[in-house]
């Protein structure tokens, strides 16, 4: 999907504001939502977007939390992949967010072909949602940890209150039996160019940042997480010495 798809999707979508069902193989598969120069050109390490046949929603159980019918707040917990790909680049994140403990944890993939793969990973910890907390950028390939200063704990959420105003909604049509209809909410800044595809559990499908070009597709989303997720290396206790 180029930028000119995504521009267009967003404004039909701004303009349309109601909902009309689609066809969407990216919820079985995200690498059919690629531009096929990527694949034709690009060789991308598919090993990670193969656990994509799994169930997209691994809990059903309705844990929305709902500000409105046309604004929702994520999960109090909640850890989801994201899989972002342009030309010569495959990015890979894997986002954890704790709104019941103040706590997040985000580790990053970053494959610049044919270069070896860089990992980062950042768990921040906060004491309450009014308050600066701690915070580490790991460095899993140099083995190194530098302690910096998080801003306040927000939770994620869309609607006009958060900068995302509702657009309507769509569903999506998976083209595999493994997956069934998922109906999601869509939010969407035309003055940023972000858009997002959100479920019924208010967890991101999709995202869409048109000013970038790039398309993020979520999927083995869990509405629970370990507390090990946030456990900080002995690493950087020795560096903050």
């Amino acid at each position: 999907m180029n930028y000119k798809q995504i521009l267009y999707i967003t404004i039909g979508l701004l303009l349309l504001g109601e909902t009309f069902a689609i066809s969407w193989p990216c919820t079985a598969d995200p690498r059919k939502c690629l531009d096929k120069e990527i694949i034709e050109n690009v060789k991308i390490d598919t090993t990670l977007l193969d656990s994509v046949k799994l169930p997209f929603f691994k809990k059903s159980e309705n844990v929305r939390s709902s500000l409105s019918s046309n604004s929702c707040c994520t999960p109090p917990q909640w850890v989801s992949t994201g899989v972002q790909l342009s030309a010569g680049v495959q990015k890979t994140t894997v986002y954890y967010y704790d709104s019941v403990n103040y706590r997040n944890r985000v580790d990053t993939t970053i494959q610049q072909f044919p270069k070896a793969s860089q990992s980062f990973t950042t768990i921040a910890l906060y004491p309450n949602t009014t308050a600066g907390g701690d915070e580490w950028v790991i460095d899993n390939n140099a083995n190194t940890c530098e302690p910096t200063g998080p801003d306040q704990y927000n939770q994620p959420c869309f609607g006009d209150a958060y900068g995302l105003p509702y657009v309507g909604s769509t569903v999506l049509i998976p083209d595999s039996n493994n997956g069934s209809e998922v109906t999601v909410s869509i939010y969407a800044n035309k003055d940023n160019g972000i858009s997002y595809f959100v479920s019924q559990d208010c967890l991101p499908v999709t995202l869409f940042q048109a000013y970038q070009g790039t398309t993020t597709v979520f999927y083995n989303s869990m509405t629970e997480i370990s507390d090990s997720a946030f456990d900080v290396p002995a690493i950087c206790s020795s560096s903050s010495a």
